[in-house]
Formats: C-alpha cells, structure tokens, sequence
C-alpha cells in the first residue's frame, strides 16, 4: 500500500519569493537578465551600467582602478568588480585619468590601514 502526499503550490507566492531574491542582488542597470553576479560584461554595457563615456572607462582602465579581463574580442568585467568599484570609491572625484590615479592611491592607503588594523 503506498501513501499518497498531495502538494499544493500557490503559484503567486512562488513568483513573490523570486522576485525578491533577484530584486536583493539587482544592479538597477537594464542590461541583459540573463547576467547575475558572476556574469561579464563588455566594455559598452560597462559604459552603459556605469553611465560614463569610453573615454572615462579608458581612464578607470588605465589608472588601475578597473581591470578588466581580454577575453574573445574584447574587454569583460566582472559584475562584482563593478559593485565593489561603485562603492570603494562612492564620493570620488574621477574626471580624469590623475583623479582616478589619485583615488586609487587613497583607497588602497584606506584598504592597507584597514588590514594593518584588522591583524592587531
């Protein structure tokens, strides 16, 4: 004799939990949804995520603040490496390529006095 188990699922309160998992980990950019976290992206939607011109992505690039990964055809970047750019330097000014050189020197001094701090 087998037990039968009936299940009954609410459809609308599996599309509610779904949609606040991926609202928690949104980036509020319209790029592809097929990219999460751990996905890529090319140096146009990186403009387009981070509404700045090729120019200012170049000087992101070059001052060592972005490090972008050659891959095909062209530049990825790492969705997780654009959050923590966004907050590691939130307030910066980063005009240009020597105010990207000097943001970056002030935030890796914050990051070394911060891991010096954490080993006491």
């Amino acid at each position: 004799m087998s037990n039968v188990i009936n299940i009954s699922i609410n459809p609308e309160e599996i599309k509610k939990v779904i949609l606040e998992n991926i609202m928690s980990t949104f980036i509020p950019v319209d790029i592809s949804s097929s990219k999460n976290e751990l996905g890529n992206i090319n140096s146009e939607e990186a403009c387009k995520l981070l509404d700045i011109g090729s120019k200012a992505l170049t000087n992101l690039i070059d001052s060592g603040i972005l490090k972008p990964i050659q891959m095909g055809n062209g530049f990825k970047f790492s969705l997780w490496q654009i959050k923590e750019f966004q907050r590691d330097y939130a307030g910066y000014r980063l005009v240009s390529y020597i105010d990207c050189v000097n943001a970056r020197k002030e935030v890796e001094n914050k990051k070394n006095a911060l891991a010096l701090r954490s080993q006491k």
